[in-house]
């Protein structure tokens, strides 16, 4: 029996879900596809032309075209104060990319470095007493400029105040210059605008400020900010908005022929074909996922705990949450402000977003050996969550809003309280990237093993808008998901077709968006206690507008306090997202346990991935789409051919994350390196690394991917430090990242990387490789910094490479050749000797040679001696007298043994690493150090 419960009803996120399916024909979808392909090869075009400044409101080449006039941009007005001794900033632009020694020496001279602009350009601010003419003449300067008003805000902000506003008020946010406090800036708005209401200030430079402002006082008020000298940039505020039986072997998987059975069995499923990560006995175990979203019932099965309660909290971001190490599900529930709900009043579209990456149904819990499966649970079923409720009010039409103020006090939060991952199915309106991206990114940045996940939007051809612009992100579209009772125009759904509500890429600046993409299209998980009444005339649609809210699509809800333990579909990226932030669950998982490299849970294997890595992991792990760009009406031929991956429409493809994470008896093998930002490349330096594909049997996969610093706000495009990837193969054959042969859209696959091509990718922060049939050979991998202007705290730029394919011998990581290159895990050890002997012994191995990289490690894990990879033989012994004491050594021995490449090592306290040579092969290691070493 259905009962009407008194309080705040639960809303809904249909309506906006729904209103994504606008009618339209594919005809116009192709053309705005087409447009936002030209706007990706006009970003390219701009960045690889090193002498055009990239400035959000215009790009122009100073040189050659002279400035451009702006003025008409910036209203009249006077000034927000009178300033004496303060220096408005410049712009300078050099002829080549910005180095560590050309940033040192504006430094040395005083010169202050607020920010990099492309190309080859920055935003600075001389000491006093210094003329510009001082910068003019430093060899390399090629122009210096007044960093002007026009240039600090956006072509939205100034449509306002050119046509006006029907809204009595607009929220701005106000940046700061890093070097800039906001105490002066907030008096002197306080004097000159009475009006004006600030209600958020950042803790912690560079400060943003946030106010509301009468729309009659825009211009004036735009005048004055622009023209201070502290005032960085000024932008639009935009509010917030929202935005898996199948799936479980979808994205593990994708096994077509076991996966959609097993799916249907009775509970407890036992996936034992399709569910190929949960059976090595990964499920989310010791993982911690944040969820931002609105309102959680944590007293449904997926959540509850019958021996111990949540106790939820109201803790303003970033102040410490208290957390639980007890309850099995829960570590934190925590709304954001007073009004926001409690889970009592909670909004279900958090609810089947948490479950959807983390729910575990109490009839069946999850356990070792056995995922414990039931209807709804899921994709990491043993992670625990931190709930955080961002809703502040709903109305009686089932909408909600969601208020952050800060999202990176919210991440920080997160982070804080022990989340490593971070889910968030909502989003903004803002056209570009934005104040909420930048601080998105600087999270990241500051916090190398945090992986943020956003959903994509529902605005399909629209395109990409707010927090999906961020670059350090993963950002994550919608497929259809395995359904045969729901049908399209070509029978059951089926997750090789992207979904029409999808957003679709660029970025603004160009970037290619989204990262991935997962079934997103009738996602079963947890049902809120609340039934939907499709007559919105029915009496139970009638009443008090606190127990009621109508639809606006033909029906309403009112709460069913029987539904515990129940499931419903829902649809759009707010669905796909939790799937791919469980996936990061797993794959942290993966290292944390120690199965890399041996595919094998080996404690002394634990390492904590950057969230450089996890992402690049479900990249390399995505699959090109088959399908069809899917329409909500019309014929097959009314529904787009689907562009190859990686594309503006599905990304790098869907996750399969058996396709990346190597098992012991993979025959496909992954290879990584995973390089922290302080010990990684500046402007000209490079790592480099050799990889043997012994088989053209397997795809060859290469993913690059570097945390950026922030972007600057007043920047044409987002991307800081650039990173090339070159590669090297057999008989010379170069490839670049991101360079790939022209997709004809009626041939499925024939995407692939380009040999010799020109240029290289100067806009996003992942690169890519992709030969489905590689030649076998060696094949040497470049990682270049390009451009590594680097931000105020750092100028250096890490990454992590991901490698997969018949590459060498799957128990080792991959090790630099010469002196370049660092390995992830690398064997290392103090030496207090003076001297090493190594023994080696292969004779019963028949013809198997070894050869040695040796040498001492530098500050940053670089061996600054080179062993040459010398020839030893099949067996011998060699000492080196020249290792000095203290210094951290490693020894690697490579050859080929069995008809197996690889590579393994030894450590320097005479014990080889995971016994040398992987288990059931003959050649054997030993380093003695006895006589040497205490």
């Amino acid at each position: 029996m259905t009962t009407v419960a008194r309080g705040r009803l639960r809303s809904t996120i249909m309506l906006a879900l729904l209103l994504a399916f606008a009618a339209g024909s594919f005809a116009d979808d192709a053309a705005e596809i087409a447009k936002r392909h030209s706007m990706v090869r006009v970003a390219h075009d701009n960045a690889v032309d090193e002498g055009r400044v990239r400035f959000r409101v215009a790009a122009f080449d100073p040189v050659r075209d002279g400035l451009p006039d702006l003025t008409q941009r910036i209203p009249d007005g006077p000034p927000l104060r009178a300033l004496s001794g303060s220096r408005a900033p410049l712009w300078i632009q050099y002829d080549s990319p910005w180095t560590p020694e050309r940033r040192q020496e504006l430094e040395r001279a005083g010169v202050r470095f607020l920010g990099a602009i492309p190309n080859n350009a920055a935003i600075v601010r001389l000491p006093n007493g210094m003329d510009h003419n001082a910068l003019h003449t430093r060899p390399g300067v090629r122009f210096v400029a007044d960093f002007s008003a026009e240039l600090k805000f956006g072509d939205d902000l100034e449509e306002l105040l050119r046509l006006g506003s029907a809204e009595s008020a607009i929220q701005l946010d106000v940046s700061l210059f890093a070097d800039a406090t906001p105490k002066a800036i907030l008096d002197a708005i306080a004097t000159a605008f009475d009006r004006a209401l600030v209600t958020h200030v950042e803790s912690a430079a560079p400060y943003r400020i946030r106010l509301r402002i009468p729309t009659d006082r825009l211009n004036r008020l735009i005048a004055a900010l622009a023209r201070d000298p502290d005032v960085q940039f000024v932008e639009l505020v935009y509010d917030a908005k929202l935005h898996n039986d199948q799936s479980a072997w979808i994205v593990q998987s994708y096994d077509r022929v076991n996966g959609p059975l097993e799916a249907i069995e009775a509970s407890p499923r036992p996936y034992a074909q399709s569910a190929t990560i949960w059976n090595k006995g990964l499920h989310g175990e010791g993982q911690i996922v944040a969820v931002a979203d609105t309102g959680f019932e944590t007293g449904t099965c997926f959540f509850n705990d019958i021996s111990h309660g949540v106790s939820p909290q109201t803790v303003f971001p970033p102040g410490a949450l208290a957390t639980d190490p007890l309850h099995r599900k829960i570590v934190a529930l925590n709304g954001i402000t007073p009004t926001a709900y409690t889970s009592d009043d909670a909004f279900r579209h958090g609810s089947h977003v948490a479950a959807t990456l983390a729910g575990d149904d109490l009839t069946n819990l999850v356990g070792p050996g056995s995922a414990g499966h039931d209807h709804g649970d899921g994709i990491a079923p043993a992670a625990r969550l931190i709930l955080e409720d961002i809703s502040v009010a709903v109305d009686s039409n089932c909408g909600v809003s969601i208020g952050i103020v800060s999202v990176e006090d919210l991440l920080q939060q997160q982070y804080d309280a022990g989340a490593r991952i971070s889910n968030n199915s909502w989003g903004t309106s803002s056209p570009t990237y934005s104040f909420t991206e930048e601080r998105i990114d600087r999270s990241v940045r500051n916090n190398e093993d945090f992986l943020v996940v956003f959903s994509s939007g529902n605005d399909g051809t629209t395109g990409i808008n707010g927090p999906a612009q961020c670059k350090n992100c993963v950002v994550v579209g919608a497929t259809e998901n395995w359904n045969t009772d729901f049908m399209d125009v070509f029978g059951g759904l089926d997750p090789e077709n992207m979904t029409r509500l999808s957003s679709v890429g660029p970025a603004s600046d160009g970037r290619m968006r989204p990262d991935v993409v997962a079934p997103g299209y009738f996602v079963y998980s947890n049902r809120f206690p609340n039934q939907y009444i499709s007559d919105e005339n029915d009496p139970m649609c009638v009443g008090d507008p606190a127990e009621v809210c109508v639809t606006g699509f033909g029906g309403c809800y009112v709460i069913d306090t029987a539904a515990t333990c129940g499931v419903e579909l829902l649809l759009g990226t707010s669905m796909s997202t939790p799937i791919v932030s469980g996936l990061g669950a797993l794959t942290r998982q993966y290292f944390v346990d120690g199965f890399y490299p041996t595919g094998v849970a080996t404690p002394a294997d634990s390492y904590n991935p950057s969230a450089a890595l996890m992402k690049a992991i479900l990249i390399n792990s995505a699959r090109n789409l088959t399908g069809r760009k899917m329409e909500r009406r019309g014929t097959p031929a009314d529904h787009g051919a689907l562009p190859d991956a990686p594309s503006i429409i599905q990304g790098w493809g869907r996750p399969v994350l058996d396709d990346a994470l190597f098992f012991a008896g993979d025959s496909r093998r992954l290879r990584l390196i995973d390089i922290p930002n302080s010990q990684g490349l500046t402007t000209g330096t490079f790592h480099r690394s050799t990889h043997r594909v012994i088989s053209s049997g397997q795809p060859l996969k290469m993913t690059l991917v570097w945390t950026d610093p922030p972007g600057v706000p007043a920047a044409g495009a987002a991307l800081i430090n650039n990173l090339d990837l070159v590669v090297t193969g057999p008989h010379g054959t170069l490839y670049r990242g991101n360079r790939w042969t022209v997709d004809d859209i009626h041939t499925v696959g024939d995407v692939r990387s380009l040999a010799y091509a020109a240029g290289s990718d100067a806009v996003n922060n992942v690169e890519g490789l992709w030969l489905p049939s590689p030649a076998a050979g060696n094949y040497t991998v470049t990682v270049v910094g390009a451009s590594v202007p680097g931000d105020l705290d750092s100028m250096t730029q890490g990454y992590a490479l991901v490698i997969t394919g018949a590459v060498g011998d799957p128990t080792a990581p991959p090790v630099p050749d010469g002196t370049v290159g660092t390995p992830l895990l690398a064997d290392r050890a103090d030496v207090s000797g003076s001297s090493i002997d190594v023994t080696y012994d292969s004779s019963t191995c028949g013809a198997a040679r070894f050869h040695l990289l040796y040498g001492d490690l530098s500050s940053v894990g670089v061996p600054t001696v080179d062993g040459s990879l010398c020839d030893l033989g099949p067996s011998g012994e060699r000492t080196w007298n020249d290792v000095a004491a203290g210094n951290l050594w490693f020894l690697v021995v490579s050859g080929t043994v069995e008809g197996l490449e690889g590579r393994w090592g030894a450590r320097s306290d005479g014990s080889p690493r995971d016994g040398g040579v992987p288990s059931g092969h003959c050649a054997s290691v030993q380093i003695d150090t006895a006589t040497t070493c205490p």
